[in-house]
């Protein structure tokens, strides 16, 4: 699938991943802002995520900010404005269920967007507006499943009010072995 006309929010932003790809990276759009595009919905900030490591994007660009360096963010200052990129990678160890103990940078997409929550949060869109949509979540939004595509259950619970606004009927949330638990967002929501 191919979104041909961006919003705006991507198009300058869109520079910074040509630039990106000119130096031999991979780069991307990704998660809840590919996925609001895909529901035209508006976008609230756009994600980026390369495989360039921070080092190599911090040779890239002229101007750099090392925002959250240890998870692989570095905002680059690029006509004026910045714009947070973060490396692929995958995490473990959740002590405080919401920030991973350790991070290991990686070369691969299909690797960082399976650290995801959700298929439908997992989507990787190319500048050129090519959606990439490796866990069937583009499926799953049609059909209103929520997919979880690790072990994320307590996440879910924590997390699952957000899901309410954009879907407002009950839901059935899987673990990547296809098992399905319901879950009624908006019982979550009123309790």
């Amino acid at each position: 699938m191919k979104i041909e006309n961006l919003p705006s929010e991507f198009i300058d932003a869109r520079k910074v991943l040509q630039v990106i790809e000119q130096n031999g990276f991979e780069a991307y759009f990704v998660g809840g802002s590919v996925r609001d595009t895909l529901l035209n919905l508006p976008i609230h900030d756009v994600d980026m995520a390369t495989s360039a490591y921070p080092a190599e994007i911090k040779k890239i660009f002229k101007r750099t900010i090392d925002t959250g360096i240890e998870h692989g963010t570095v905002t680059v200052m690029f006509d004026h404005k910045g714009f947070e990129i973060t490396t692929f990678r995958t995490e473990s160890g959740y002590q405080d269920f919401r920030r991973p103990d350790k991070v290991t940078f990686i070369r691969s997409l299909k690797e960082d967007l399976k650290r995801r929550d959700f298929t439908i949060n997992a989507f990787a869109m190319k500048e050129n507006g090519e959606v990439i949509d490796l866990f069937n979540g583009m499926e799953d939004l049609q059909h209103h499943l929520i997919y979880v595509l690790e072990s994320v259950f307590l996440y879910i619970l924590f997390n699952s009010t957000c899901f309410s606004t954009l879907f407002p009927l009950s839901y059935k949330v899987s673990d990547f072995l296809n098992c399905y638990i319901p879950v009624y967002l908006d019982y979550l929501v009123d309790s």
